[in-house]
């Protein structure tokens, strides 16, 4: 990287800089992140992934880092992430890099990114996030919100025999979880290309094939507590206990929808949350109609539950989150992470406001 000292092009950058700050959307998630929080977290885990010594030295993991928000936020390639980092000051300012300063390749971003995957390191930087938050009170405690949504990633395209052998696998772990079964792909190339960890499900009629991201959102400041990510082909009430924390929801109300109806929901609600705490939606059968107290309940639930809804729209439409690019559920896994913990950064920048409001 560059010296230390100020010349003319840092003064061009800096007035370029204050003439797009009003529509720069980095420039106040830059400013209210303590991002040095993160540094022991990200050295650790390259630590962990390291092979050994040799190399050039490497670069800042925090700017490596703070390049994996540009390219979540703005769905990149690592390749476009090189060239876009390279070419726009506003990018540039964000990772703090200055106009002379070299900027880590495609190869050494994937490299980082495969080190934090391999050592899961998404969830002890979520984990340390919540610890800010929880820090600055901004958990309001005054419900929770569970709920899922798909998370769409390249569909499986298989041949009738990669569909037999897939298939054929699923059956031996049924009855043998330690079962691999025969590789559903003989071709090296294509196996790289295909998810099989992935799945697909039905929703309002339409196909997806992906996965599910399963919230614990906080029903007044809309950040997200706590995530599991699973095939999409798993129903929602299987994760409904996963991201329930006996401690952190103990007393709070617990909303669900109608997906979610049925005594294994309601009774993890009322363990968690306490008695009378449980907000699980009633749904009505073909033997069994909703009574006008269920009805009226599910009325009143319902303007809570629909919060979470405003959390998915903001991550699906102006975050890009709705899709993924990856391959295998351990790389969906942190994708997806990365994209919680990023929402959670932006909801964390707005609720820091002096004049948000929390209702």
């Amino acid at each position: 990287m560059g010296g230390d000292q100020f010349g003319f092009a840092d003064q061009e950058m800096t007035l370029r800089l204050l003439a797009l700050s009003r529509k720069d959307r980095l420039l106040p998630l830059n400013n209210a992140i303590d991002w040095e929080i993160f540094r022991p977290l990200l050295v650790k885990a390259l630590k962990k992934a390291a092979k050994g010594p040799g190399g050039r030295p490497s670069f800042d993991p925090l700017l490596k880092f703070k390049m994996l928000v540009l390219q979540r936020l703005y769905d990149l390639s690592n390749e476009d992430l090189e060239f876009q980092v390279a070419d726009r000051i506003t990018f540039r300012a964000f990772v703090g890099l200055k106009l002379e300063d070299e900027v880590p390749d495609a190869n050494t971003i994937w490299d980082f990114r495969e080190a934090l995957q391999k050592t899961n390191a998404i969830e002890k930087l979520w984990g340390r996030f919540m610890q800010e938050l929880d820090a600055k009170g901004l958990v309001a405690n005054k419900g929770r919100i569970i709920d899922a949504e798909i998370v769409e990633s390249e569909r499986r395209h298989l041949t009738k025999d990669e569909r037999d052998r897939h298939d054929a696998n699923k059956e031996k772990r049924q009855t043998d979880i330690q079962a691999d079964g025969e590789p559903v792909i003989q071709n090296d190339h294509r196996q790289s290309q295909v998810d099989l960890e992935a799945d697909w499900t039905k929703k309002h009629g339409k196909h997806y094939f992906g996965y599910k991201n399963t919230t614990n959102v906080d029903a007044a400041s809309k950040l997200i507590l706590a995530y599991t990510v699973e095939p999409a082909n798993i129903h929602d009430s299987q994760m409904f206990e996963a991201v329930l924390d006996s401690r952190r929801d103990d007393t709070n109300d617990i909303y669900a929808d109608k997906g979610y109806a049925g005594q294994k929901c309601v009774t993890a609600a009322v363990r968690v949350g306490g008695p009378w705490h449980s907000r699980v939606m009633h749904k009505a059968s073909a033997h069994k109609k909703l009574t006008d107290a269920q009805t009226a309940e599910n009325k009143r639930w319902a303007k809570t539950r629909a919060r979470v809804e405003h959390v998915y729209a903001w991550r699906k439409y102006v975050m890009g989150q709705g899709r993924i690019r990856t391959i295998g559920k351990v790389r969906a896994t942190f994708t997806i992470g990365f994209g919680n913990l990023l929402y959670n950064m932006y909801r964390f920048v707005y609720l820091s406001r002096p004049q948000a409001v929390v209702f």
